[in-house]
């Protein structure tokens, strides 16, 4: 018997560094490496060095005050971002639960059953073959565990991971996007701030060539058609600054839904842009390709489904478990914790499918 009590717990100890270290079915993931040519076709060898371009906050190249607090306060309020960043921590909670399973699951249970037995039942020797009722009061606790001996739980947990990394690549994806349409339409309605300062100087000159043609036509110099056609085009250069005025609002609408906010309670003050563009590289290393963030996603994403196989694959292979339960039952509640009465089992086991009309397979060819 003491013998028996010393090999379980080495059993179980067995079992759990054989969780540990156990072998992982399925391929291992190897992140692909893209090829950089010696030489570009037009001539000339590639950068491969990383250029000085900020990875996050890449508008303040601009060095414009007014596009930096728009794009903080559209990373703060948008809602394609809020719901990117849900998302985010959707997926870290599954990683979390997946790698919950490397661990072992106890619960605590109580009970406090009545019980009446029959006279003529099996084995009543114990009641003097009367029938019986008595009281039970049992309050175990109960451990669960599954050995990863062949990896499903790790590849679970690797594919989850990959999954949580995928989203985080999303939601840069989804900033960039919202950022980036931030900055096109501001500087869009800044070209238009710009024009409408030339039509504004083209209307006053306009309107002193009217005023002009009036007064020569007053005093015979012109004719009236000379009149009539520089108002023509007074009225339509006006035509044009009221066409920019809409498009100007549209931009100005499109900017407040990208900030989150009502387009009534939004205003950009008129202003042309006064700076200059920054200056772009020639050339830009190919490894600036895997910065961004939808073929990150991509790449995770494929990381993933290479630890699904794994799982997949896992299911033909016998799953291995550890139960046990520990506690106290006793028919009185005074004697419940008394150690006479306390109750304990340690069981392993060990399931190996035979037949399943090929969903083992399936599973694997379709992961």
């Amino acid at each position: 018997m003491l013998t028996s009590k010393i090999a379980w717990p080495r059993a179980a100890a067995a079992l759990a560094l054989l969780s540990l270290t156990g072998c992982m079915v399925g391929p291992k993931y190897h992140k692909p490496a893209p090829p950089v040519p010696a030489n570009f076709k037009e001539g000339g060898a590639p950068d491969l060095g990383t250029p000085d371009i900020a990875y996050s906050d890449w508008w303040r190249v601009f060095n414009d005050l007014e596009l930096s607090r728009l794009e903080t306060e559209a990373d703060a309020a948008n809602q394609d971002i809020k719901l990117a960043m849900a998302r985010v921590e959707q997926a870290e909670a599954g990683a979390r639960y997946a790698r919950s399973f490397l661990f072992p699951t106890i619960s605590l249970g109580a009970g406090a059953p009545r019980t009446r037995e029959a006279q003529n039942r099996p084995n009543n020797s114990n009641t003097g073959g009367r029938a019986a009722t008595y009281n039970g009061f049992q309050l175990p606790a109960f451990l669960a565990y599954e050995v990863d001996a062949w990896g499903r739980v790790r590849r679970s947990l690797e594919a989850a991971n990959a999954r949580e990394q995928a989203t985080a690549a999303d939601l840069r994806f989804v900033r960039l996007a919202v950022e980036a349409n931030v900055a096109m339409d501001y500087y869009s309605l800044r070209e238009i701030d710009a024009e409408r300062q030339v039509l504004d100087a083209t209307v006053q000159e306009m309107q002193k060539a009217v005023d002009l043609t009036t007064n020569r036509f007053r005093q015979g110099l012109t004719s009236e058609l000379e009149v009539k056609q520089a108002e023509t085009l007074l009225n339509q250069t006006k035509a044009q600054a009221q066409a920019l005025d809409v498009q100007r609002s549209q931009l100005e609408h499109a900017i407040a839904v990208l900030e989150g906010k009502a387009a009534s309670d939004f205003s950009i003050p008129r202003g042309p842009f006064n700076g200059l563009p920054p200056a772009i590289p020639s050339g830009l290393p190919a490894e600036l390709l895997a910065r961004r963030p939808d073929i990150a996603e991509v790449e995770r994403f494929v990381a993933g489904a290479n630890a699904e196989i794994g799982v997949a694959k896992t299911a033909a292979l016998p799953h291995i478990s550890l139960t046990g339960i520990a506690g106290f039952e006793s028919t009185s509640m005074t004697s419940l914790f008394s150690w006479q009465n306390g109750i304990a089992s340690l069981a392993a086991s060990a399931i190996t499918p035979l037949f399943t009309g090929g969903r083992t397979k399936a599973g694997v060819d379709q992961a």
